[in-house]
């Protein structure tokens, strides 16, 4: 059964992950070593998006630059796990996330 379950979650992975697992025996030893390789990657991508999607709204009277450099770190920090995100929707997620004294700003465009 142990062999069985092994050979099922090989089955499941593609050619790159395999590489990690080839040589482990048991299902538990695969799935830990999957587990260490991709989880915390899995997770830490989760948080960044969340971080992003959540972007708090800018206070008014705030430092505007202090806030796009947030924003822009969130960016680049999902970049380098190589998470992308379409410019429209960046856009969006930054003008929502400014106080309204900036709206007139961005309607005029």
């Amino acid at each position: 059964m142990q062999s069985q379950a092994a050979a099922t979650i090989r089955l499941c992975v593609s050619d790159q992950v395999m590489f990690y697992v080839m040589d482990l025996t048991s299902p538990k030893e695969i799935w830990d070593k999957l587990t260490t390789q991709y989880m915390s990657t899995l997770t830490t991508k989760l948080y960044l998006k969340q971080k992003l999607y959540e972007l708090n709204m800018m206070q008014e009277g705030s430092d505007l630059v202090e806030h796009l450099n947030v924003f822009n770190q969130l960016v680049a920090d999902l970049a380098r796990r190589e998470v992308t995100a379409d410019d429209e929707d960046k856009a969006i997620i930054l003008l929502c996330s400014l106080p309204t004294s900036y709206m007139s700003m961005w309607l005029l465009y």
